[in-house]
């Protein structure tokens, strides 16, 4: 009986190992995760350090020429705001139903040179890098940043917010039936109108 008993527990120790093993989300290194937090179950928020919340159309230029071409398909604006004693030079994208407002530093010391301010995606035929876009399904989506991630969260996720660890942009992507159907960048503590 004692042997029985203690099998019983066994099971049920390793049992209670793998069940906790399944929560654990594991992210790939290129996506130098910070830090994972949720107070519901269908709104995400992480913290990263990784390139991609930088540059997620997959550029990392000091010149506006090689990002303009990659977003060739969006008209550009040029608008500008006073800024102290200064003019800073915006480009104002637009394409249907996605608008993107960036900013060029050309400053040969800045470590970043595009900085997106704001934004929204709403059409599929938009590149991203590593293969992001609208429509894809949740699932797709967490295999391009993450090695592992419980199954039991990406069932009700409706909202996952990229919160950048030192610039100040999250990327907002909201899912609805399982798939991406926006993208939405918007500054911390700052305004813009696109």
């Amino acid at each position: 009986m004692k042997q029985i008993l203690m099998f019983i527990l066994i099971c049920s120790a390793i049992s209670n190992c793998f069940a906790n093993d399944s929560l654990k989300v594991v992210p790939k290194k290129s996506f130098d995760m910070l830090q994972i937090k949720t107070d519901s179950v269908n709104f995400l928020e992480i913290v990263t350090c990784g390139n991609y919340v930088y540059f997620p159309f997959g550029f990392n230029q000091k010149r506006e020429e090689p990002v303009l071409q990659v977003l060739n398909h969006f008209a550009d604006s040029i608008v500008n705001y006073p800024n102290a004693d200064t003019v800073l030079r915006f480009h104002s994208l637009k394409y249907r139903s996605s608008q993107l407002l960036l900013f060029f530093d050309n400053d040969p010391e800045a470590s970043v040179s595009l900085y997106i301010l704001k934004g929204q995606i709403l059409d599929k035929s938009i590149p991203f890098s590593n293969g992001i876009h609208i429509g894809m399904t949740i699932e797709s989506f967490l295999k391009k940043f993450f090695n592992r991630f419980p199954n039991r969260w990406v069932s009700n996720l409706e909202k996952i917010v990229f919160d950048s660890c030192v610039e100040g942009i999250k990327h907002i992507y909201c899912f609805s039936n399982h798939r991406l159907v926006q993208i939405r960048f918007e500054p911390v503590g700052i305004v813009f109108k696109i």
